[in-house]
């Protein structure tokens, strides 16, 4: 079972209460981040698809619209990365992906920032804006593979000297620990295999004491030829 976290605060205890207790943090708040960034997606494509039921007025003009179709963008655009990266935090493999993740998403946010000064007037609604749409794929590629690729470079590539330092560390107290285990369990078989010999020694002396009991021979004092008394069966 594993181990309360030591810094336990409200996100951590409610992660807890249904779900189960938490190995480290980045389990928690990786699970949160990709609570907040689904939320967030299905918020983000209603609304937008709500806007469909408005009445469209021109790009230049702006008004409730097109600040609603581009919260309706922005929501959804910066919950897939969120999702992401809290699929990366919560189950990181190396150090390193984590970082990756962080920068796909920084990549992502800074194609949403794009997006933000370019939508609508100088949006198209046919093809989009390449340059955005392209800087923003790339966000999520790093994202997405960086999980996926980095565990398959060895160690030594990708290891920084305090994870090799922590690895080792680990490794170290899970062979002391094991090694505990095996001298406690040949203690145990020791134990068992001592108490079963004394146990059948005691039968032994007992199955003896029983035939004794159990014979007809009788001790009698008896008088020898030099008037000595001693004893016979």
């Amino acid at each position: 079972m594993s181990q309360p976290l030591k810094d336990a605060n409200a996100l951590v205890a409610v992660y807890s209460e249904p779900i189960t207790e938490p190995s480290t943090g980045g389990e928690v708040y990786g699970y949160w981040l990709f609570v907040v960034g689904l939320v967030a997606s299905v918020v983000g494509v209603a609304l937008f698809f709500y806007t469909a039921t408005l009445e469209q007025p021109p790009a230049a003009q702006g008004g409730t619209y097109w600040m609603l179709r581009e919260i309706g963008v922005v929501l959804p655009a910066g919950g897939v990365p969120v999702m992401l990266g809290g699929v990366a935090i919560r189950l990181p493999p190396r150090r390193v992906a984590t970082w990756l993740t962080l920068f796909g998403t920084v990549v992502c946010l800074g194609a949403l920032a794009w997006f933000l000064t370019v939508y609508p007037t100088a949006w198209s609604t046919a093809s989009g804006e390449p340059s955005v749409i392209g800087l923003y794929t790339a966000g999520l590629v790093v994202i997405a593979l960086s999980p996926v690729f980095i565990p398959m470079l060895s160690r030594a590539e990708t290891e920084t000297e305090s994870e090799r330092i922590a690895r080792e560390q680990r490794e170290a107290t899970f062979a002391a620990t094991e090694a505990r285990f095996e001298r406690a369990e040949q203690a145990r078989d020791e134990a068992r295999i001592e108490r079963d010999e004394g146990e059948g020694t005691a039968d032994a002396a007992a199955v003896e004491v029983a035939s004794i009991r159990q014979s007809k021979a009788r001790f009698e004092l008896f008088a020898d030829r030099s008037d000595e008394h001693r004893w016979r069966v």
